[in-house]
């Protein structure tokens, strides 16, 4: 991949050619010669729903407490969706998705049916500046 350059010649490696890309993975994030996050947080998003998806019997569970849910909550699905995330430059809708992705975790833990409104118990979204 080459970025900001309209010289697009093959690079040859032991006699052969290395194929040109538009984007890769390196360690489990996507760089694209668009720059930007969109196919990162996309892909992490959709690790993160796999996650809370694969602990659904947690969460319907009455075994265990609220606490542990969040607690569960925190320590497996927002950090598989939060690896790499130094390294994003978010924009408006950006931040919009993960904060909709966040509610709809705490709303589907808690149980909280989706009209309802929900204010106290629950920790301030860590997406928006305090």
């Amino acid at each position: 991949m080459a970025l900001n350059t309209t010289n697009r010649s093959l690079v040859q490696v032991e006699n052969g050619d290395l194929p040109y890309t538009d984007r890769f993975t390196y360690l489990g994030s996507i760089i694209s010669c668009e720059g930007g996050a969109d196919l990162d947080i996309q892909s992490l998003l959709n690790k993160a729903k796999t996650s809370l998806n694969i602990m659904s019997k947690a969460w319907c569970s009455s075994t265990y407490s609220t606490y542990t849910k969040l607690k569960l909550c925190y320590g497996c699905v927002l950090t598989t969706l939060l690896y790499g995330s130094e390294c994003w430059r978010l924009a408006e809708k950006d931040l919009t998705k993960l904060s909709t992705f966040h509610t709809n975790s705490l709303r589907r833990i808690l149980g909280i049916f989706w009209p309802k409104t929900c204010s106290k118990g629950v920790e301030p979204n860590p997406w928006l500046p305090s």
